[in-house]
C-alpha cells in the first residue's frame, strides 16, 4: 500500500484504529466518520475510507445504511469464534515457550505487573488492556509477526464486548490473578501447568462473555 501525504499507509491507520478499540476508546454503536479520520490523522478520506473498510473485513466494524461505519457490537456467534482461535493460538505459544527469547517473556511479565499496577489504582479500563495484552505478549512468544497481527484483530473484537459489562471492576477482576498465576508456571519452566491453566482460563472467559452478550441483546 502507498502511503499518503502525511499520515501513513492504510493499513498504518487501521493498526492505530485497531488500538484504540483494544484500549476501549472506540466502543460499540460509535459512528466512526471518514472525514473526521481523515482530519485528525491527516490523511486523505479515501485512505480513511479504506482503513476503515479493512476493520470491516476483519470485523471491528460495521456498515449501516445512512449512518457510514460504526464500531461493531458483537454476537454469541462472534465469541464462539473468537475463543476457538486463542485456544489454538495460545496454548501452542505455552506450549513451545520454551523457545522464547528472554525478552519475549520479559513483555510477558511487564504485562502481568502493569495489569496488578492498574488494580491497586482501580483503572479499569487499564486492567482490561494491560490483561489482553498479557495474552498479546503470550502470542508473541511464538515469534510470528503474521500471528501476531492476526490476534490483535482477535483481541479488538473481543474489547468491544467487555463494554457490556455493567460493573467494570467486578467484571475484570477475577482475570489478573490468573495471568499471574500461568506467568509463574511459565517462569518455572512448568509449561504443562501453565497449559492446564489457561484451558481452565479461556473456558471460564469465554462463559463469563458469553453471558455478557447475552445479556446485552436480551436488554438491548
Amino acid at each position: 500500500m502507498t502511503p499518503d501525504q502525511s499520515g501513513g499507509t492504510t493499513s498504518q491507520i487501521a493498526a492505530r484504529l485497531r488500538a484504540r478499540i483494544i484500549d476501549g476508546e472506540l466502543v460499540p454503536g460509535v459512528p466512526v466518520r471518514d472525514s473526521a479520520i481523515a482530519t485528525e490523522l491527516g490523511v486523505s478520506r479515501n485512505t480513511a475510507r479504506e482503513a476503515l473498510s479493512l476493520l470491516r473485513h476483519e470485523g471491528l466494524l460495521d456498515h449501516r445504511n445512512h449512518q457510514g461505519f460504526v464500531v461493531r457490537t458483537l454476537t454469541t456467534a462472534d465469541v464462539r469464534d473468537i475463543y476457538a482461535a486463542r485456544l489454538a493460538i495460545e496454548i501452542r505459544a505455552v506450549q513451545d515457550a520454551a523457545y522464547a527469547p528472554d525478552e519475549a517473556l520479559d513483555a510477558v511479565h511487564r504485562a502481568v505487573e502493569q495489569t496488578e499496577s492498574a488494580d491497586r489504582g482501580g483503572r479499569w479500563e487499564d486492567y482490561a488492556s494491560s490483561s489482553l495484552e498479557f495474552h498479546s505478549a503470550l502470542v508473541r512468544l511464538l515469534g510470528s509477526p503474521l500471528i501476531d497481527q492476526f490476534f490483535d484483530t482477535i483481541l479488538g473484537r473481543l474489547r468491544l464486548a467487555f463494554h457490556a459489562a455493567d460493573e467494570a471492576s467486578s467484571f475484570q477482576r477475577p482475570w489478573g490473578p490468573r495471568d499471574r498465576e500461568i506467568w509463574e508456571h511459565l517462569a518455572d519452566g512448568d509449561r504443562a501447568g501453565a497449559e492446564h491453566l489457561l484451558r481452565d482460563y479461556l473456558r471460564d472467559s469465554e462463559l463469563a462473555v458469553l453471558d455478557l452478550v447475552r445479556r446485552q441483546t436480551t436488554h438491548r
